[in-house]
């Protein structure tokens, strides 16, 4: 059971009204103070699950005043300690808090969310480097047919944060969040495929491409390790789950494939390099796909202020958008798989 405490300052005569706005949530507790100069503090100890259905309602009552600002805060504790029953909290002095019917979604709320995912798209040395880094173990892995430095790669490669990130911005409409996530992708993938090039040119040899270097196929079964990656990526950022891991799984289903594809490249496998070029535009296909629409099941969407038929058709056409390119995809995949075995 986690608890936020949410505080906003607002004009006194507007604040004593905000306690009846917000009385259909389930609140702990509910503090009013006035301060100077004719404003007045609220602060509100509610359940986490409800922060963003609080948000929506202040936002919506409040969001047009020019002194509107609201914080988020974490709880790490409170006492006397609550207890959670049936419907009911109570604490050791004998306060019950009686809980009504859940307001909010059981994750993280939107704004928290969009903290978490905004970070994860700026550009900086170390992001640059770490795509670079990744991109080099990737390739060092793949020449060696070595798993295990395979996997160092990934957990190396900093993908997961900007592929969410984009899913999440388009779920909620968010153009400049789809701008700056779409940038920090696109750059690292560039980064990443360069030194694969350049490693393939220089260290590629006939007897790679005759063992491990030419072993890629491509099925059906891409399709849903890359569908599993984006629902566990998304997942992770909205339960608040370390996403370590989860970006590894992420990351398994992006690095590989590009950097196959570039040291393929780079040593003139044209023919060779189309099929890993296959398998990494499936992957990020299915994973922005398949984290988007996990992002709407959970009801993440515009928020009040940003609910504008401009934002919601946004959403909607980039959801059309991945499908249809998941479906070119699965028509060009089996097609390739069909051209394989010869004509009755």
């Amino acid at each position: 059971m986690g608890l936020s405490m949410i505080e906003m300052t607002l004009e006194r005569e507007v604040a004593r009204f905000v306690q009846e706005a917000v009385r259909n949530c389930n609140l702990v507790e509910f503090w009013l103070y006035d301060i100077d100069r004719g404003m007045s503090t609220v602060r509100i100890l509610a359940l986490s699950e409800e922060v963003e259905a609080i948000m929506d309602i202040l936002e919506k009552n409040y969001g047009s005043l020019q002194e509107f600002r609201t914080v988020v805060l974490p709880v790490e504790a409170t006492l006397p300690r609550l207890v959670a029953g049936d419907r009911i909290l109570a604490d050791l002095k004998g306060r019950v808090f009686e809980l009504r019917k859940q307001t909010g979604p059981k994750r993280m709320s939107r704004e928290a969310l969009y903290v978490s995912v905004v970070d994860s798209t700026s550009l900086s040395a170390s992001f640059l480097a770490l795509a670079i880094l990744s991109s080099v173990v990737a390739s060092i892995g793949l020449l060696r047919d070595n798993v295990a430095i395979v996997i160092g790669s990934m957990v190396i490669a900093p993908l997961l944060g900007p592929n969410i990130a984009f899913a999440f911005g388009a779920a909620i409409g968010d153009l400049q969040l789809l701008k700056s996530s779409l940038k920090a992708q696109a750059l690292a993938t560039v980064w990443i495929f360069l030194v694969a090039v350049s490693i393939g040119y220089l260290f590629v040899t006939p007897e790679w491409m005759a063992g491990s270097g030419g072993e890629a196929t491509v099925d059906l079964g891409v399709v849903g390790l890359a569908l599993a990656a984006g629902i566990a990526g998304a997942l992770s950022f909205t339960s608040g789950f370390s996403a370590s891991l989860v970006g590894v799984m992420v990351a398994v289903a992006v690095v590989p494939p590009l950097v196959h594809t570039g040291l393929l490249l780079g040593a003139g496998y044209v023919s060779a390099a189309r099929i890993t070029a296959l398998i990494y535009c499936t992957n990020i296909i299915c994973i922005n796909l398949s984290s988007m629409m996990t992002f709407l099941v959970q009801r993440i969407g515009p928020g009040y202020l940003d609910s504008s038929t401009t934002a919601r058709k946004a959403a909607i056409i980039m959801l059309i958008v991945w499908m249809l390119f998941l479906v070119g995809v699965v028509i060009a995949i089996v097609g390739l798989n069909l051209s394989r075995f010869p004509s009755l």
